[in-house]
């Protein structure tokens, strides 16, 4: 949840740049500034001289954060809303007319990182990072500005208690993570999210800020028009003496946590869709031999879009949902792997939706993929990829992933080539291991008050968006 302030200017690609990884890593520049932080340089032409930086700080571990949440949710916009030198208008104004931006984000999903990015130019760029250090550094996290925050996401909180996908998707997410409440994997119900909300004060935030922010742990990618050499002892001044009081180690994720599969249903009543959501957890980094097979799995199951088994059955010929689509992910530092199955419809067809996607869940592990869909898919997913790596925000994330992850594009050069090999074989031994129908956890939301009536087609354009569980 990125909080932005300032202006937008065009980051469209300013020259030809082959976005193969080997070309990118041969042009990226990586380092570790003295106090441990990862940096990668990649310094390109682009149109309008764009330059794109997003930096993560990492902090506390599974101890120190018990209780921590929402404080750490709430931080690093905070940060964003007023400094020692400027006010937020003040600093909204100067980064306008800098045509610039700076972002703040914090993820309860993700408790002990505050990530901070920024858009400028190459002439713009020193006088952003000299705001941006003034953000890090010397932050005043205004009382004021905290409530208005607070209002904020209460009003939204408010609207979520009634709303099918928030409710459906939260108790999904509940399911595969049964932790105790003070920890900081923690899953809240709406309701105890609003009331962690409502208790958090301005000196929770000011006590973490300060006994645990510093610029020693984590990553830092700029992407675009700027010069490596020049740059590197600007990027040094942002975080250079900065330390932090308590020490850091990584809150890992995990997919080895018992849960009972199962399905269950919310009534929200009045509401004109449905929404379907389910979901498989089970232990795998994106380094293991099954991954690349999983991953062409999904795309030929859901992943596709439209192209793709429960986009053509579901919404095509069936015209079963407004959008449906499913989500592989596996962690690359952790052991976690997660497939989710998401899809809006008609309340009176969800009985239905239900049946075919179990119907397709069963037929992939039963018999697999065809020659022609991996084929398909490989390339499908190959040029995805690239596409990807095209748009140079996209391509700072990637970069800022391998340096946490402590490797480089090798690794995503290795892995296009074990999906260019994938067989069907392969695939269908991967899926009858990992994605077992019997495991599933399905929850439904919507107002089912009204009688079953014969399944009618809702075509439409509404797509659903979804987060792994």
């Amino acid at each position: 949840r990125y909080h932005r302030l300032g202006g937008t200017i065009d980051d469209a690609a300013g020259e030809a740049f082959d976005v193969s990884p080997q070309n990118i890593e041969s042009h990226t520049v990586r380092y570790t500034m003295p106090g441990g932080l990862k940096v990668a340089l990649l310094p390109k032409k682009t149109r309008g001289e764009v330059v794109n930086l997003l930096l993560t700080l990492r902090y506390g571990d599974l101890k120190t954060l018990q209780g921590q949440t929402i404080v750490g949710e709430f931080l690093p916009t905070l940060m964003t809303r007023g400094t020692k030198s400027h006010t937020r208008t003040q600093l909204t104004d100067a980064l306008a007319e800098l045509r610039a931006t700076i972002a703040g984000s914090g993820d309860r999903r993700s408790p002990g990182e505050a990530s901070f990015s920024i858009q400028a130019t190459r002439t713009t760029l020193p006088k952003v990072l000299e705001l941006l250090g003034q953000v890090l550094r010397q932050p005043t996290l205004p009382e004021k500005e905290l409530a208005l925050m607070k209002q904020r996401a209460l009003t939204g909180l408010e609207q979520e208690k009634s709303e099918p996908q928030p409710l459906a998707l939260r108790k999904l997410r509940r399911t595969f993570r049964p932790y105790a409440k003070s920890d900081p994997r923690y899953e809240p119900t709406i309701a105890g999210e609003i009331a962690m909300v409502e208790s958090l004060t301005r000196e929770q935030i000011v006590a973490l800020y300060q006994r645990f922010l510093g610029g020693a742990e984590g990553e830092l990618a700029v992407v675009g028009d700027f010069d490596a050499k020049t740059i590197r002892p600007q990027l040094a001044a942002l975080v250079g003496d900065w330390t932090a009081r308590t020490g850091y180690r990584h809150i890992a994720s995990r997919g080895d946590l018992p849960y009972k599969p199962g399905a269950s249903k919310i009534q929200t009543p009045d509401k004109a869709n449905a929404v379907y959501f389910a979901g498989i957890v089970f232990p795998m980094k994106d380094t293991h031999p099954d991954y690349p097979s999983l991953v062409m799995a999904n795309y030929i199951l859901g992943g596709g879009s439209l192209a793709s088994r429960l986009g053509d059955r579901v919404r095509q010929k069936e015209g079963l949902s407004y959008g449906i689509r499913s989500y592989f992910n596996a962690a690359s530092v952790d052991q976690r792997g997660s497939l989710t199955i998401a899809a809006i419809s008609n309340p009176v067809n969800v009985p239905r939706v239900v049946v075919v996607i179990q119907e397709e869940m069963q037929k992939l592990i039963t018999s697999g993929v065809t020659p022609a869909e991996l084929a398909a898919a490989q390339k499908g997913y190959l040029q995805s990829s690239r596409v990807s790596r095209t748009s140079d925000g996209r391509l700072t994330g990637i970069l800022a992933e391998s340096l946490f992850a402590n490797r480089t594009l090798a690794h995503q050069a290795e892995l296009e080539k074990q999906v260019a090999s994938t067989t069907t074989k392969g695939v269908l031994a991967a899926v009858r291991k990992y994605f077992n129908p019997a495991k599933l956890v399905v929850v439904t939301a919507g107002d089912f008050s009204k009688k079953s009536a014969p399944a009618t087609k809702t075509p439409g354009k509404k797509k659903s968006k979804s987060k792994a569980p």
